[in-house]
């Protein structure tokens, strides 16, 4: 069905890379990487947004705030920022469809859309994972589907750095994936393959939302040409 939608013209998607990957740290070959891809699928009649993550940047960061002693809302602000500098640096790379700039709101996102422009963007408000905006950035742009590059391959039933037999789920439902996170809360530079707000979102909008390894960034292209691929996320 997936490969079907494929089919039609201008499919809409979000891409949506990982702090993990983009800036854990911050690597110039890394950026380079994703916008060959990124500039490659803008070539093939997607439509496209990209929300990255701040990473080990953004962690930098709010461990020196908390040492300074700032306040959660403080630290999130920081994070927001370092998220927004990676978008920044992406978008440089992607000049020629971006001009540049990065969204710093989904209005922003929407209006760079309107006038033909690929669409870069980081964090947004304090208390907001970047999953969560880039979940109310595919409605706003009425995405049919979202990739996230992360640092694991997929969506396991438990953390496979920690348990030897955690098992791989190729595909899952929105409801057993919050069962899975029930326990998990929210803190400014959460480190998991998508927070437990951003299942609550995903839960009330209808599209798919497919974790892959981007460690390999062509597995972008191959998550939204309709390949068995990482974990997929179903309503």
């Amino acid at each position: 069905a997936f490969k079907v939608i494929r089919a039609l013209r201008d499919l809409s998607a979000v891409i949506r890379i990982g702090g993990s990957i983009i800036a854990s740290p911050i690597d110039p070959g890394v950026l380079y990487a994703y916008s060959s891809v990124i500039r490659r699928l803008a070539g093939m009649e997607y439509r496209l947004a990209v929300v990255v993550g701040g990473g080990e940047f953004a962690r930098s960061l709010i461990s020196i705030a908390e040492k300074l002693g700032l306040a959660e809302e403080d630290k999130d602000e920081i994070a927001i920022e370092a998220s927004r500098i990676v978008a920044l640096l992406l978008s440089k790379c992607l000049k020629d469809l971006t001009k540049g700039v990065i969204a710093r709101s989904i209005d922003e996102a929407k209006a760079m859309q309107d006038n033909g422009l690929l669409v870069v963007m980081g964090g947004l408000t304090p208390g907001m994972t970047t999953d969560s905006v880039a979940i109310l950035l595919a409605r706003r742009l009425k995405a049919e589907v979202i990739v996230k590059a992360s640092k694991v391959d997929g969506i396991y039933d438990k953390d496979p750095n920690i348990y030897r037999d955690a098992k791989k789920l190729s595909k899952i439902k929105i409801e057993e994936l919050k069962k899975i996170f029930a326990d998990v809360r929210y803190k400014a530079g959460i480190n998991q393959v998508i927070d437990p707000e951003a299942c609550r979102l995903l839960s009330e909008t209808p599209f798919r939302f497919i974790v892959v390894s981007g460690l390999t960034p062509e597995n972008i292209v191959k998550a939204l040409e309709g390949y068995d691929i990482g974990s997929v996320i179903e309503p």
